[in-house]
């Protein structure tokens, strides 16, 4: 059995293009969704209600203000949500932690990626804690505002390399047999966005797909792509 989980920063709260937006996500058929600025408001619930309809009935609450960046889990499979309380109050809304049966599910959103965020410190130390364990991390930002890819001293580099010192792996080498680096950079006219998922050493052998949907009209609606990760939940 294939688990099938698909990430989408929606920029801003998804602007005028929710439905194409929720269009979108039925058409991809996720058994997870991590939704990246997610907004409150109009937006918001007529997004949540359409994620039900797909039956992704099991959704971690929200309650920014609707001007704030937030991220939110849609599943069709039930899960508990892990509280964060290490984490300040005021950026709660930028990291979600669930147990989703035998998975540890993390996500961030990131409005800048840059040293001392606490969202990333917080979600490093989660990483120690969790390694070891079956985790898949999510994350979605703005490394910078370049055109040219990040170098390797660049402070959006050294988030990956904390990630990896403690022991999460990048999904999409792993799927596509490559060793590129960067490969969770998607260039825009305005920069660079950070779409990336990196699993524990336990999942590693159970990736079987990490794709980016450069579709064009989904340029339209957001400069981030769409991540989609498959894994064999058999064998995890």
């Amino acid at each position: 059995m294939a688990l099938n989980i698909v990430a989408w920063n929606i920029g801003q709260g998804g602007g005028h293009d929710i439905d194409a937006i929720a269009g979108t996500l039925d058409a991809l058929k996720a058994d997870i969704t991590f939704i990246s600025e997610f907004r409150t408001g109009i937006n918001g619930m007529v997004l949540r209600a359409g994620l039900d309809r797909m039956g992704l009935v099991y959704q971690t609450p929200c309650a920014t203000d609707p001007h704030q960046d937030a991220i939110i889990i849609a599943s069709r499979i039930p899960f508990v949500q892990c509280p964060d309380q290490a984490l300040a109050k005021a950026h709660r809304h930028r990291f979600v932690h669930v147990l989703l049966g035998k998975y540890h599910l993390a996500g961030a959103c990131f409005p800048d990626m840059i040293p001392g965020d606490p969202v990333f410190d917080h979600m490093v130390a989660m990483a120690a804690k969790v390694s070891l364990e079956r985790a898949i991390f999510i994350g979605s930002g703005h490394p910078g505002k370049d055109t040219d890819p990040p170098n390797p001293q660049s402070p959006e580099s050294g988030h990956i390399e904390s990630l990896n010192g403690c022991g999460l792996i990048d999904a999409w080498p792993l799927a596509n047999k490559s060793r590129l680096d960067y490969s969770w950079f998607t260039p825009d006219g305005r920069g660079y966005r950070m779409d990336y998922a990196l699993v524990s050493p336990r999942l590693a052998h159970c990736v079987i797909g990490c794709e980016y949907d450069h579709d064009p009209r989904m340029r339209q609606i957001t400069t981030h792509s769409i991540l989609v990760l498959n894994l064999d939940a058999k064998s995890a």
